[in-house]
């Protein structure tokens, strides 16, 4: 009984104690944190669709827009290579043209300004948001242009 009261009270006995309740107390610390981590990576994901397109029924300052808000919607991005006052081509990046019905009753903007169908051009560079039609186009609900690039890598010269 005498070396177990003195094994209690080394310094040997003591450091091991006073480490144990340090690794349980950065245990502890580490499982509070990936509880938190946890957590709010799960309020994220039931809220990803708010997160990303705001309330469940936004009110859209984009004509056409259902209480759905951008989730179904379908569109393209790229360079307009035909254009006629029902439909323009675009050709995206990957090299595939899409067809895309215009109506008019779009909202087209350029910046902050908003243009008409008569201002687009061949050649101009535009996101369209839309929803197919029955003819395998896209409808467009939303076109935006954006500007020329001032400087590409096709027409730098070293």
């Amino acid at each position: 009984m005498a070396k177990v009261l003195s094994f209690i009270k080394s310094k040997k006995f003591v450091f091991t104690v006073a480490a144990l309740i340090v690794l349980l107390l950065v245990f502890r610390l580490g499982m509070s944190f990936g509880y938190n981590r946890a957590l709010f990576g799960a309020e994220w994901g039931q809220n990803y669709y708010k997160n990303f397109y705001g309330s469940k029924s936004p009110v859209s300052p984009v004509s056409g827009i259902t209480d759905k808000g951008f989730l179904g919607m379908h569109g393209t991005v790229g360079t307009i290579i035909d254009l006629t006052s029902s439909t323009m081509s675009v050709k995206g990046q990957d090299n595939v043209e899409r067809s895309v019905a215009i109506d008019g009753d779009e909202a087209i903007r350029k910046g902050s300004a908003e243009i008409s169908v008569a201002d687009l051009r061949i050649g101009d560079n535009v996101a369209v948001i839309g929803g197919p039609n029955e003819n395998g186009q896209i409808e467009a609900r939303f076109i935006r242009v954006f500007p020329q690039q001032a400087a590409t890598s096709s027409n730098i010269k070293n």
